[in-house]
């Protein structure tokens, strides 16, 4: 599963990761709303499930139920390693601006840890 808040500019590594029968769930286009060249057939060979939503104009009491159901349902998953996160990197907390700079040249895939001592 792709939770992908950046949009166009990681579309095509999102593509290139997500495994057949992947779930990527479009939550943001922080990265750009505008794709040039898809082939659709990309998605279609992976049987991807590709979904859009927009959780800005949705109420907080909506949120916090998705909230309570997420973790009702994924957090045994994360516990039991059948969902994993991709971590990047991890720097330490004297090294934010390093870590800053890894993520604005879009070196990244995946997320960018601080580990405060």
């Amino acid at each position: 599963m792709i939770l992908d808040f950046i949009g166009a500019s990681y579309w095509s590594k999102n593509l290139s990761s997500i495994k057949v029968d992947g779930r990527w769930v479009l939550i943001g286009i922080l990265g750009g709303a505008n794709i040039e060249n898809v082939n659709l057939m990309d998605l279609m060979s992976k049987r991807i499930q590709l979904t859009g939503t927009l959780l800005t104009p949705i109420s907080d009491e909506y949120k916090a139920a998705l909230t309570t159901e997420f973790s009702a349902k994924a957090l045994d998953l994360f516990d039991n390693n059948k969902l994993r996160p991709t971590v990047d990197q991890v720097f330490p907390f004297n090294q934010i601006q390093q870590a800053h700079e890894h993520m604005e040249n879009n070196k990244n895939i995946g997320k960018i840890i601080l580990k405060v001592d």
